[in-house]
């Protein structure tokens, strides 16, 4: 779950970030920030996509832990979240 919400999670231990779709992101109430510079993102149809935007500060439950995460907004087809290896900082 993110945010208190449903959604496909896809671990992908090659992704330094976590990532949002555009689909889920809409149901979050807060607005998202800017990153400081934008990332290059190549996304699993082999396309490169500029992302810009993130939520702060969201929760994403992993069987009964909860960890404040950061993520980017990318466009992916449904409710989804990619979760990258950094998240196991926390």
């Amino acid at each position: 779950m993110v945010n208190g919400m449903s959604a496909h999670v896809l671990f992908d231990s090659g992704a330094t970030r976590l990532f949002v779709s555009l689909t889920l992101s809409k149901k979050f109430q807060d607005a998202p920030g800017t990153l400081d510079s934008p990332l290059e993102v190549e996304i699993a149809d082999d396309r490169t996509v500029s992302a810009a935007r993130v939520y702060q500060d969201c929760v994403l439950n992993v069987l009964s832990d909860r960890f404040r995460v950061n993520l980017v907004l990318i466009p992916l087809q449904g409710s989804k979240v990619i979760v990258g290896m950094d998240w196991l900082e926390a």
